[in-house]
C-alpha cells in the first residue's frame, strides 16, 4: 500500500500517477487478481444478502467482474448498470441482463442498450475508481459520474480495486461519497 508521504499532493497529481501506473499488471496478473477479488466478494455476507446489485462493466485495466456477474445471475439476483439518460443529462442505474447487450456510452463506458427505467432500492453498489484510501475515499477520473450516482442512493457502496490502488490517504471534498468497504484481491476491507 502506498503512503501519503511518498505520493502526489492533489487529485490531479493522483490521477496522473495512477493513469501512468494503471497498466503495471500484465493481462494474466489482472485476470488472476480479478478471480481472487470476485471470490472474496461472492463469499461475503454483503453479496449473499443482496437481491439487487448495481455494478459496472469492467474496462481493462479495471478488475474484471465477469465472475461476480455470473455468480449473481446463477443465484437469481437482479443486476443494474449505469446508463446515460439524455432526459436528465446524467447517469442512472438501469436493469441489465447478460443477453441484453451493451453499447458504448459517453466516455466509452459500456452501458445497456435499453432506455432507462426506474431502479428499485439497491442492496449493493460496486464502484470502480483509480484509487481508494483507508477511510473509503475514492479517486475517480474527475467527471463526477459516480459522485452524482451515489448522491441518489442510500446504499453503502463498495469500492472495487486491485491492492496497488489502495493508498493510506487521498485528498477529498465534501461532495465525495466514501465507500463502506473496498474489495481487492487480498480481501474485503472495511473502511
Amino acid at each position: 500500500m502506498l503512503t501519503r508521504a511518498m505520493n502526489p499532493r492533489n487529485k490531479a497529481e493522483w490521477r496522473r500517477y495512477f493513469t501512468e501506473h494503471k497498466m503495471s499488471l500484465s493481462a494474466s496478473e489482472q485476470e488472476a487478481k480479478s478471480e481472487q477479488l470476485n471470490q472474496h466478494l461472492s463469499t461475503s455476507s454483503l453479496f449473499n444478502r443482496a437481491h439487487t446489485i448495481a455494478l459496472f462493466y469492467s474496462i481493462s485495466p479495471e478488475p474484471n467482474l465477469n465472475l461476480i456477474i455470473e455468480e449473481a445471475r446463477s443465484r437469481g439476483k437482479s443486476l443494474f448498470l449505469p446508463r446515460f439518460d439524455t432526459h436528465i443529462g446524467g447517469y442512472r442505474f438501469v436493469p441489465w441482463r447478460l443477453d441484453d447487450g451493451l453499447e458504448s456510452g459517453p466516455y466509452n463506458i459500456p452501458q445497456p442498450k435499453e432506455q432507462p427505467s426506474e431502479c428499485p432500492c439497491l442492496d449493493l453498489i460496486l464502484v470502480p475508481g483509480l484509487a481508494f484510501d483507508l477511510e473509503g475515499n475514492r479517486l475517480g477520473h474527475g467527471a463526477g459520474i459516480y459522485d452524482r450516482l451515489l448522491a441518489k442512493e442510500n446504499t453503502l457502496p463498495i469500492g472495487v480495486a486491485f491492492d496497488y490502488q489502495r493508498v493510506s490517504e487521498l485528498p477529498h471534498e465534501s461532495h465525495d461519497r466514501a465507500m463502506g468497504y473496498v474489495v481487492s484481491e487480498s480481501g474485503l476491507h472495511r473502511t
